[in-house]
């Protein structure tokens, strides 16, 4: 990750495991040093590139992804909340097109 306004790099490992919601899959962030990084980046895997933003609505945060690379063109927001009950209950921008959470077209392309 680098971080656009002091160029700073972080190195992450993420892993998400799926769950018996597409609303609430456990996610693991390990961060690496950039010797860790590259003795990783060797093996086979698929690459996942993305520019994040932060976007604020209504008090709510969220995080809007731009991908790049294979996945050109795709924008997904994402937000966090403290219940399923919260989580259906926000209110989006007339930009969002709609809700893809349980898509499951995107689960294994992204996953």
């Amino acid at each position: 990750m680098t971080d656009a306004a002091t160029g700073a790099v972080e190195y992450k490992l993420g892993k998400k495991y799926g769950g018996d919601s597409p609303y609430a899959q456990p996610i693991v962030n390990v961060y690496l040093s950039a010797d860790e990084y590259f003795a990783l980046a060797v093996l086979p895997g698929r690459a996942l590139r993305k520019r994040r933003y932060r976007y604020e609505q209504g008090g709510q945060r969220f995080s809007i992804d731009v991908f790049e690379g294979t996945h050109a063109g795709l924008v997904l927001c994402e937000a966090e909340a403290p219940s399923l009950e919260v989580l259906r209950a926000l209110t989006f921008s007339a930009f969002v097109l709609g809700d893809v959470t349980a898509d499951p077209k995107l689960q294994p392309e992204l996953g």
